[in-house]
């Protein structure tokens, strides 16, 4: 369903990227003081951005990605692999799980004793 919304999405991007050009600039002064949040779409998942504006300038900038929450140490991914049972496939099946979330994302996987925790 993701996909499919996304497809019809991308269907709509030629006519609104010509409307775009066509249209007339609006002019523009300074941006007033103040913060900014927004949201874009990507193929990993909804980036959120957040700026604060000072004296005309950018005093601030967030990028929060989908990575910072399905990495956290209580996102997903670390809930996701509570409970899994010992064995010689859980290092495969845990980077499976991870891939998962982000395949693109290093991770590395050391399986220890919890003695040596």
């Amino acid at each position: 369903m993701r996909f499919a919304r996304r497809a019809l999405a991308l269907g709509a991007l030629p006519d609104r990227l010509a409307a775009l050009l066509a249209a007339e600039p609006e002019p523009s002064g300074p941006a007033p003081d103040g913060i900014g949040e927004g949201r874009a779409e990507t193929a990993h998942g909804a980036l959120r951005h957040r700026v604060q504006l000072a004296g005309g300038l950018v005093w601030d900038w967030e990028i929060a990605v989908p990575a910072d929450r399905n990495f956290h140490p209580e996102g997903p991914a670390a809930k996701g692999l509570l409970g899994a049972v010992a064995g010689p496939h859980l290092a495969g099946a845990a980077a499976w799980h991870l891939a998962a979330f982000d395949p693109g994302m290093p991770t590395a996987i050391r399986i220890v004793a919890a003695a040596e925790i």
